[in-house]
């Protein structure tokens, strides 16, 4: 037998048969076998675990990657807010004044669309700007759930 090979091949059991009885050679020759059949079991597996990993580096560079543009996306989404020019801030000033003139600092959102001569969009820009948030408060009407109101947010 050689140290080298831990499996019996043929010609190491064909010496030994003479030595050992049938029966020991039989289980011996079976047990070949079954280690074989493991060897080549491992084999396989090996060379499909090395598939595996590789579709897995695949999937978590193309998820990263689809991560990344994600937060790109919501970023763009959150950080974008109308941006205030002179016009605005002219009209966020006067709706003020005017606010500061009507009882208790609160007017129908469509009074203050009214008063200021501009549409819906405009004004949904406006309020939705910075500057604007900083200023007015957007409540419920109590009377009608489907109308809000405009207040003036108190300074302190």
């Amino acid at each position: 037998m050689t140290t080298d090979n831990p499996i019996f091949d043929e010609f190491e059991l064909s010496g030994l048969a003479a030595i050992l009885p049938p029966e020991v050679t039989r289980l011996i020759r079976d047990q070949q076998q079954i280690i074989n059949n493991l060897v080549d079991r491992v084999a396989s597996l090996e060379s499909r675990l090395e598939g595996v990993e590789v579709q897995l580096e695949d999937l978590q560079t193309t998820t990263g990657r689809e991560r990344a543009y994600d937060r790109q996306r919501i970023s763009k989404l959150e950080t974008h807010k109308p941006k205030t020019g002179p016009k605005s801030r002219e009209q966020i000033n006067e709706l003020m004044n005017y606010l500061n003139d009507c009882p208790n600092r609160v007017m129908p959102l469509e009074g203050a669309r009214l008063h200021l001569g501009v549409s819906k969009t405009r004004l949904s820009n406006l309020l939705a700007s910075p500057e604007a948030e900083n200023c007015f408060l957007l409540i419920k009407n109590p009377n009608d759930r489907r109308k809000r109101l405009i207040k003036l947010r108190p300074q302190i």
